[in-house]
């Protein structure tokens, strides 16, 4: 495979990741505010379960692979706050903290 076709890939697979945070922030956010508690207990456990016992999605397993082979580095602990880090690092985002 060339590397402009996994470079496109690599894109379409974090657009893909990112999208997915996205949504879920957006439920979680319809959970609280229009369900009752016991809905949005057990969905936010069910939802964070994973991700706080260090599972990792599809996505990052499929993002790891591709960068694998663009030899890049490879996310591992979870996807958000690796592309946090990376905007904090290069200055791209406003810092918070001076």
């Amino acid at each position: 495979m060339c590397n402009t076709r996994l470079k496109v890939l690599l894109c379409l697979t974090v657009l893909a990741h990112l999208s997915l945070y996205l949504g879920n922030i957006v439920a979680l956010g319809y959970l609280i505010f229009n369900q009752p508690w016991y809905f949005g207990v057990i969905a936010c456990t069910f939802g964070f379960s994973p991700a706080m016992n260090g599972v990792f999605c599809a996505f990052t397993n499929l993002e790891n692979y591709y960068r694998l082979k663009l030899k890049l580095p490879i996310i591992e602990d979870d996807a958000l706050s690796f592309y946090l880090r990376k905007l904090f690092n290069r200055g791209n985002v406003i810092k918070i903290i001076n």
